[in-house]
């Protein structure tokens, strides 16, 4: 719980009052289903503190509207992110945006790479709810997508520059907004973003140890590759073709 609510005071003391009668595992059912319901009884406190929803709703309108836009867009990243990533999804201004989103702690910095940023789940939540509401979000994950295209796409290119432990370690904490990226262009018909991200990644789910996974998305994008440009239609076979051959040794990330 005190993960999935990022050590944020005030969610973990109404956690603690509702535990206190609904016990901790229905508070946790609750909590992965509605997190932003979260609320409790207290009748002698400020408004926004009754409730988590309140309290992110009051500290959201006191952004400005650009700024507004900007978390927004965010909340469709998976994890952690970066500068480019910001760049990409909220487009003009980003980076004045990201910093008065950070002098505000609705962004962090990653703590495990100070180069990358992160919204806490709980804000990350609202901020898809807020995108949604404002009929947003199919353009966010388009950017999103195009630009973990870019990413992946940049990745082979560096493949062979850079160590094989430092290249993987470059790229893991995109995994997520891959599988994301993936996910949407399929759940869109999006077949030529679908095989081109496809095509880009499966280096990356060879050397991350996750090649059973990568074929999976590589064997399904070769149905919907006849739309695509040659090239990538013969990027996409040698995925397969080398995804298959690693598969077939049976070794242990195969699956």
């Amino acid at each position: 719980l005190c993960i999935r609510l990022d050590g944020v005071a005030l969610a973990l003391k109404m956690v603690a009052a509702r535990s206190a009668t609904l016990g901790l595992g229905e508070v946790d059912r609750q909590l992965a289903e509605r997190m932003a319901e979260l609320s409790t009884g207290w009748g002698d406190s400020p408004g926004r503190h009754r409730s988590l929803a309140a309290s992110l709703e009051w500290s959201y309108r006191l952004l400005a509207e650009g700024e507004r836009r900007a978390l927004r867009a965010l909340g469709v990243f998976q994890g952690s992110f970066t500068l480019d990533g910001v760049r990409a999804v909220v487009g003009e201004h980003a980076d004045d945006h990201l910093s008065e989103l950070i002098r505000r702690s609705l962004i962090t910095r990653d703590s495990g790479d100070r180069t990358r940023y992160r919204l806490l789940e709980t804000t990350r939540h609202f901020a898809l709810q807020e995108l949604a509401r404002q009929n947003e979000e199919q353009n966010a994950r388009a950017r999103l997508a195009d630009h973990v295209l870019s990413r992946f796409k940049e990745s082979l290119a560096r493949w062979e520059l850079i160590p094989d432990a430092t290249w993987v370690a470059t790229y893991r904490p995109d995994t997520d907004n891959l599988r994301s990226a993936l996910d949407w262009a399929r759940s869109n018909a999006d077949w030529v973003l679908f095989v081109g991200l496809a095509a880009a990644s499966y280096r990356y789910w060879m050397e991350a140890q996750l090649g059973g996974e990568g074929l999976r998305f590589a064997e399904a994008a070769v149905a919907f590759a006849d739309d695509a440009d040659p090239s990538l239609r013969a990027r996409l076979v040698l995925a397969v073709g080398d995804l298959a051959r690693a598969n077939s040794q049976c070794l242990p990330w195969a699956v």
